[in-house]
């Protein structure tokens, strides 16, 4: 989501996978909202990137918990906890202040925070040891772009890679993914060639490595901006990226999420197994124009699939 959304997405027309998926009803049963957003977030929490982590701030007398990392509608980086994914404990502070489009990455007992300026003009990274406290490692980690957005970090072979959503303006305007390469987490090499375009705009990817193969999600729309669905997309090499399915593996079907409105949508997601079930977080909303003014709009939302995602990705996932 991008002005609480204008980081939108679209449909790839690039070919689909030759591997034969399981279509099935649909795989996900949508819980419904998990945050909702208040006067004080001006109606609006977006963005969510998760840890099923040890050490819980919020939550006493547990080891394990879920945490969450958002955005509110002042465009403020807030923190909760869960201990089932569905009820949430939030901090009463807030992470950092004017930031957009949060994802958190744990490496070495370290939270790797990337983020991006209000302005949207610069990709960030900061670091923290202990996901509250964080301190700046380096503006703008890749120059060049005239807007940034979403983030998902892969580590391989002892090689840090991003994809990130970016836009040349001058251009055409739309959002892309991109992908980056890095020694550390902190100083990254782009090549400044999309991974992920075509004729719409493209965002939010999440990451997930399963049985040797790479798999994004990301949100998108047939042309231009607006509408947007959840979309996968598979490597063999973290490069070459084409779409897994044909149709959107999570449609928006609420009027909460905008069905059948031509600004809805379903954006910024976010998927992790616990415990063998997937879980999906996604940003939903009616209009993601960041035009609806003094009623909720977008919340935090949550999907989940009775099946772990070495199961799921055999499916054509979609809607129960």
């Amino acid at each position: 989501m991008k002005t609480i959304a204008a980081i939108l997405i679209g449909i790839s027309l690039l070919s689909c996978s030759k591997d034969k998926l399981i279509t099935q009803q649909g795989v996900w049963n949508k819980i419904g909202s998990v945050i909702l957003p208040g006067s004080k977030d001006n109606f609006n929490v977006a963005e969510p990137t998760l840890l099923y982590d040890s050490c819980p701030k919020l939550l006493k007398n547990t080891k394990m918990v879920y945490k969450m990392w958002f955005r509110n509608g002042n465009n403020n980086i807030n923190y909760a906890e869960s201990l089932d994914g569905k009820d949430w404990i939030r901090d009463t502070g807030t992470v950092l202040n004017q930031k957009y489009c949060p994802y958190v990455f744990k490496h070495d007992s370290i939270y790797y925070l990337y983020c991006v300026e209000a302005s949207w003009h610069s990709l960030d990274c900061y670091t923290s040891n202990d996901g509250i406290h964080f301190v700046l490692e380096k503006n703008n980690v890749i120059p060049n772009f005239n807007s940034y957005g979403n983030t998902a970090i892969a580590y391989e072979d002892n090689k840090w890679y991003m994809f990130y959503e970016a836009s040349q303006r001058t251009v055409d305007g739309y959002w892309k993914i991109y992908e980056a390469v890095s020694n550390d987490g902190i100083n990254w090499t782009t090549n400044y060639t999309p991974i992920i375009a075509w004729q719409g705009c493209y965002g939010g990817p999440v990451y997930q490595k399963i049985n040797g193969l790479y798999y994004l999600w990301v949100h998108g729309s047939v042309t231009g901006c607006l509408p947007t669905d959840l979309y996968r997309f598979k490597s063999s090499n973290l490069t070459d990226w084409q779409r897994d399915v044909n149709a959107s593996i999570l449609p928006r079907t609420t009027y909460d999420e905008g069905v059948n409105y031509d600004l809805g949508q379903i954006a910024d997601p976010f998927i992790m197994e616990v415990n063998n079930k997937s879980y999906m977080f996604y940003s939903g909303g009616r209009d993601g124009t960041g035009n609806l003014k003094g009623v909720q709009n977008f919340t935090i939302k949550l999907a989940i699939a009775n099946m772990p995602l070495s199961q799921l990705v055999q499916t054509t996932e979609g809607v129960e």
